[in-house]
């Protein structure tokens, strides 16, 4: 139609939609470190590797529900994602793969958290190799709507961040590897998405980084006069 209405053939494009076509990316929100281990000691100590693994490795609720013990290796400090958990109509809970290849991968742990996560399989995770890594307080499987209104919403409002929901954690991640230099691919791979568009869409431009970036660029002229 537009095509027609350049060549004259009609007066006026019916199709035409005023702004489509044009991509408004809703921003999301970064935290600090400082907020994240805010939210992380009000969460509480059963939930510190929970968020630690959301937040350092990029794995989605769904993938840490389902994460069975046997699938972590901390001498290699890498975790295997394997399985998902969903919630089916009526609120049936469903284990399967990931919802694409992409999302079946291993992941490497930062060594940092490797403390925390071992402390949490001896003393929280279910009994046995393959037992569930987390589990609630009476030891039942994890429920997204359960931890959001028991944990981790009064956990992040508690510290001022209303509004800040768990999948955010994946962002943080992904903006902490790409400040130390992951590519478009490193991201895809380390958060299990088979598009760049997808991976690129959890990178942020923070003021920290533009203003190391706005160093660099005088450092270098400096460096060449």
């Amino acid at each position: 139609m537009q095509t027609a209405t350049e060549d004259g053939r009609v007066a006026k494009n019916p199709c035409s939609i005023r702004s489509a076509g044009r991509e408004e990316p809703v921003e999301r929100p970064m935290i600090t470190l400082e907020q994240l281990d805010a939210i992380t000691a009000a969460a509480g100590e059963r939930w510190r590797s929970l968020i630690d693994m959301a937040a350092w490795c990029g794995l989605r609720f769904g993938e840490l529900a389902a994460l069975r013990k046997n699938r972590i290796d901390l001498d290699t400090e890498t975790v295997m994602v394997a399985e998902s958990v969903s919630v089916l109509a009526g609120g049936v809970r469903h284990v399967g793969p990931p919802k694409s290849d992409a999302g079946r991968r291993t992941v490497a742990i930062p060594p940092h958290i490797v403390p925390a996560l071992q402390h949490h399989l001896e003393r929280f995770s279910e009994a046995g190799p393959d037992g569930l890594v987390f589990v609630g307080p009476k030891g039942g499987a994890l429920s997204s709507a359960n931890f959001g209104a028991d944990v981790w919403r009064p956990a992040v409002t508690s510290v001022g961040l209303r509004g800040f929901r768990f999948h955010g954690l994946r962002g943080v991640s992904a903006t902490l590897a790409a400040r130390q230099g992951a590519t478009t691919k490193e991201l895809m791979r380390r958060l299990g998405h088979a598009t760049p568009d997808m991976a690129m869409r959890y990178q942020r431009a923070d003021a920290e980084r533009d203003r190391a970036l706005a160093r660099a660029m005088s450092d270098g002229l400096s460096g060449g006069s």
